[in-house]
């Protein structure tokens, strides 16, 4: 006998008489337990990534798939309780008691719905889709609100979906979800270059202005291949020299659509080099179109010395005319200033080169180009200016030297901010191979009689894949399920249910992510911190140099700052705004605390009137994390 086991003979009789007795054989058998499922249906506004536990006479944990459908097997006989739970939805029943007694059970079904309904601004606009040519590819809807100045503004909300039929007759439909009462534009496009932005090359169409104030709406979009598309070179072009390369930078040339947002006019850019001020004589290179987000390439054998440049356009095989020559652009080392020196860390083996370097903006970066990097790779760059400097690690994995999808860098995401006081060492970075980043920063306001508030504010950015839809699908105290569009490089504005009620750290918010290659990918972001080190001692200084209306803003640090901190000034009024530093990547370093107002020229109004109250803040950024501390006063010229 052996517990588990049957025997087969079950015992045998044997006679002992004058002589061994041998062959008393038996054979064992495994007694298998008999085990049994339950399985059951998630319905409702999200049905896939809930989480199901199972409890009682056993446990065991398990999502539900992407049709909400969700199993347990291998269960003993016994008694069992099945609950649901996703953060942001309640669930009808809140859970169900199981009895096995012999047979698998099924059809233990929930139903949910979002804590957030419309009551709470979230509503959606939904509609039918139709196409009557032969490209094929995801479609792009993306919801842009609506604005005097569209130029290069991002969609606010989005989600990509896919077209059935056959050539002539392709449809669908698609709905956009979590919209906040407001003024938008539905355009969709059917992604042929797989960048997942607006391109005139892609078959596109776009609504009439709606009106989203107390409920879900509807809205058609026809679809139709451009017309003949005229390409233009880029504007803001800059060459940025290192020994024997330029790191190309540039503004996209840009088509207005109807509602007045813009889409990238060219498929690809040609851009000239020479010796000669025509910039003729040296040659030429053509890199593909990546979206309005991603504008930067890298020349390679350049001689060093004095080069000139210039850049046109491309649609198909037309080729606009060259913008104006750029040069004479000194190729070669950079030098003087500081030198900052490190190393670079990537998984994996490098199948391209390395760009380190460090930009203050305005496209200008000083770097090392590295032709056969290794992981740890060390880099030293030199002609660093002091100042606040975004630390750029580029490593062109598929080595086109056009910055695009399955190259790592870090790019994305919070950026990387080195506050360069003279020379550095130790200044590492870590490059991960993930397809894409989402960081969750939170924002804590206070301010002169006001009662605090919280927000988030969702940091994204397209690692080796190109995000083209993301939807935040669970989380407290936010609208779910909410369709965020693209992202990656698309940063976005995440508004609180209860704006008073403070996020708790640890609290985790899931993303699901579609790529451009049709996978997805369910990614969490959790809060790391909320900041209370509110800058202090606010005011403003009238007297001369200064005065009413063109006034100094001082301020005085926080009482417990963080470990690496910058500042931003932001005031609002009837006439004018101003956000300072203009260029959100970079801020003020600690040691900044007073500026003079539209010290940039980058203010709506070269003045302040006089009579009219304005509010201005002074934001304290974490720069590890993108936790903000907002604190806000007001002024009267």
């Amino acid at each position: 006998s052996l517990s588990g086991y049957t025997f087969s003979p079950t015992s045998t009789a044997v006679t002992v008489s004058g002589s061994n007795v041998t062959g008393t054989n038996f054979t064992s058998t495994a007694v298998v337990a008999t085990t049994y499922s339950v399985s059951g249906t998630v319905s409702g506004a999200w049905v896939s990534g809930v989480t199901v536990t199972l409890s009682g006479a056993g446990s065991a944990a398990t999502s539900t798939n992407a049709s909400g459908n969700y199993s347990f097997t291998g269960l003993a006989a016994g008694n069992y309780t099945v609950t649901p739970s996703l953060s942001g939805y309640t669930f009808s029943p809140t859970s169900s008691a199981v009895t096995i007694n012999g047979a698998n059970v099924t059809g233990q079904n929930f139903s949910d719905s979002a804590n957030s309904a419309s009551g709470n601004g979230a509503y959606s606009i939904s509609g039918n889709l139709s196409y009557a040519g032969s490209k094929t590819g995801l479609v792009n809807v993306m919801v842009y609100q609506a604005c005097s100045n569209c130029s290069g503004q991002s969609p606010v909300y989005g989600t990509a979906v896919s077209l059935s039929g056959s050539p002539g007759a392709y449809s669908g439909s698609y709905t956009v979800r979590g919209v906040a009462p407001g003024t938008y534009y539905v355009v969709a496009q059917i992604d042929t270059l797989g960048t997942g932005v607006l391109n005139m090359s892609n078959p596109m169409g776009e609504t009439a202005l709606l009106n989203v104030s107390n409920a879900n709406i509807s809205a058609n979009v026809t679809l139709v291949d451009p017309g003949t598309i005229t390409p233009a070179a880029p504007s803001k072009f800059k060459v940025n020299p290192a020994n024997t390369v330029g790191l190309i930078l540039y503004n996209p040339a840009v088509t207005a659509l109807p509602s007045g947002v813009t889409a990238e006019t060219d498929t690809a850019y040609k851009v000239y080099w020479g010796t000669d001020t025509a910039a003729s004589n040296g040659g030429s290179q053509t890199f593909a179109a990546q979206g309005q987000n991603k504008s930067a390439f890298v020349l390679t054998g350049l001689p060093n010395g004095p080069v000139y440049f210039k850049i046109a356009g491309v649609v198909g095989t037309t080729v606009s005319t060259a913008s104006s020559v750029v040069g004479p652009v000194t190729i070669g080392a950079p030098s003087g200033g500081n030198t900052v020196s490190g190393t670079v860390s990537f998984p994996g083996t490098a199948t391209g080169p390395l760009l380190v370097g460090f930009s203050s903006g305005s496209k200008s970066v000083v770097y090392e180009y590295i032709a056969n990097p290794v992981s740890p790779q060390a880099y030293s760059v030199s002609g660093v200016p002091s100042g606040e400097q975004m630390n750029v690690v580029w490593l062109d994995q598929n080595n086109d030297h056009n910055l695009d999808s399955g190259d790592l860098t870090n790019l994305n995401g919070i950026t990387s901010v080195v506050n360069v006081t003279g020379n550095l060492t130790n200044v590492n970075e870590t490059l991960s191979n993930a397809p894409e980043t989402i960081t969750l920063a939170t924002t804590h306001g206070s301010g002169s009689g006001m009662s605090d508030y919280y927000s988030f504010y969702i940091y994204a950015g397209d690692g080796t894949k190109r995000a083209v839809a993301t939807t935040l699908f669970s989380g407290s105290n936010v609208n779910v399920p909410v369709d965020l569009g693209p992202l990656g490089g698309n940063n976005a504005y995440l508004p609180m249910i209860n704006n008073t009620i403070a996020p708790a750290v640890g609290d985790a918010y899931q993303f699901l992510v579609t790529y451009s290659d049709g996978t997805s990918q369910t990614i969490t972001a959790t809060v790391t911190g909320v900041l209370s080190s509110f800058a202090t001692n606010l005011l403003v200084n009238t007297a001369s140099p200064y005065s009413t209306t063109v006034p100094q803003f001082t301020w005085g640090a926080p009482t417990s700052p963080p470990a690496n901190f910058v500042y931003f000034l932001n005031l609002y009024g009837n006439n004018a705004s101003w956000y300072y530093p203009y260029n959100s990547s970079l801020g003020m370093p600690p040691s900044t605390t007073s500026v003079v107002y539209d010290v940039d020229h980058n203010a709506s109004a070269p003045s302040l009137t006089t009579g009219t109250t304005y509010s201005w803040q002074i934001i304290v950024e974490d720069t590890a994390t993108g936790n903000q501390a907002v604190y806000q006063t007001t002024y009267t010229p």
